[in-house]
Order: structure tokens, then C-alpha cells, then sequence
């Protein structure tokens, strides 16, 4: 089995002396990763944004944005969490936003993705009409 094959890591630290529970990240292999990403980036035009549902470490934040342009949010805390900790570009998708949600990510969204026009909110007043009072694309 390819499992029993596998060395142990070798850390630069005292894995045992970290408190726990704990997260515990490799500088070296997070930057090796994200630099593979800026050359994906580079090479096909794509702009590659930080899923903040999977991976919301801020102290890591310093370094992800020096190769990633920004962070996709799924709903207004995280889209308040990539405006205002990480920077550069936001997208937020939901399956429905009610209208203080909508208020919310409108301040903070680049990018709002919809599952269909009328999953914009749940308001008698429709995104459409608010989106012309915010800078954010709708899609």
C-alpha cells in the first residue's frame, strides 16, 4: 500500500510541545502550494480567490494574499471577514438572502452569484433594484 510507504514527517519544531487542540500550519508547504496557484493564475488568466468556508486561517491571511486576488464568502459574515481581514476581491454566493443579509453583502461583495434571478432575496424589494445602488456584479 502506497500508505506504508510514506515517511514520517520531519517538523522543524516539537510536535508534542504544541498545545492541543491546535492548528498547526507549514509555512514552507502553504507558500510552495499558493506559489503553484500564482503560476496557474499566470499562465491561464484565471483569478484564484480563498474559500473562506474551507480554510479561514487570518493569521495566514499576510501570506495567501500576496498570491491569491481575494475570497469567495457564502453569506455576509464571510463577506464582511474577506473585505475587511483579507482584502482585494469578494464574491458571495447564497441560495437566498434575506434583506438584512442583502444590505449586508452589498456593502462588502465585488461578486454576488445567485441560483437564479429570483433567489436574489426573499424582499419585496428585488436585487435588481438594489444593485443599482452598489458597485457589486451580479451573475
Amino acid at each position: 500500500m502506497a500508505s506504508q510507504n510514506m515517511e514520517k514527517p520531519v517538523y522543524p519544531f516539537d510536535v508534542q510541545a504544541c498545545p492541543s487542540p491546535a492548528y498547526v500550519v507549514d509555512d514552507a508547504l502553504l507558500r510552495k502550494n499558493l506559489a503553484l496557484l500564482k503560476q496557474v493564475q499566470e499562465d491561464s488568466g484565471a483569478r484564484i480567490l480563498l474559500a473562506l468556508k474551507g480554510f479561514a486561517m487570518w493569521d495566514t491571511f499576510d501570506m495567501v494574499r500576496e498570491y491569491l486576488v481575494g475570497t469567495t464568502a457564502s453569506g455576509q459574515d464571510e463577506a464582511r471577514l474577506g473585505a475587511e481581514t483579507f482584502g482585494g476581491e469578494v464574491h458571495c454566493y447564497s441560495p437566498a438572502f434575506t434583506d438584512q443579509e442583502m444590505e449586508v453583502v452589498l456593502r462588502y461583495a465585488d461578486h454576488i452569484s445567485f441560483n437564479s434571478p429570483a433567489s436574489g432575496s426573499t424582499s419585496a424589494i428585488p436585487w435588481h433594484r438594489r444593485r443599482a445602488a452598489s458597485p457589486a456584479a451580479c451573475g
